[in-house]
């Protein structure tokens, strides 16, 4: 099995901002919000991320979730869920 894309889920404070950092800064384009904007896809290339938002009034983190990895990987957001 070969694998061809990838498109991670990242757990973010506010879906609107990181939209459009993502497309001005980045060159994303956006595929798909949500309506309130709690989840959104950007696509460039053969690279599509996903950006969730937990909460409208705050951030507290994925819940029932742990990080995982190396502290590099922890920095980065990475968690595992189940």
């Amino acid at each position: 099995m070969e694998f061809t894309r990838i498109a991670p889920q990242w757990i973010v404070p506010d879906v609107k901002d990181i939209v459009e950092f993502y497309r001005v800064k980045v060159g994303f384009e956006l595929e798909w919000i949500g309506d309130p904007p709690l989840f959104a896809i950007m696509r460039r290339d053969n690279f599509a991320i996903m950006f969730r938002q937990l909460k409208v009034n705050g951030f507290t983190g994925p819940p029932l979730c742990k990080p995982v990895g190396r502290p590099r990987q922890r920095e980065l957001g990475m968690h595992m869920c189940g």
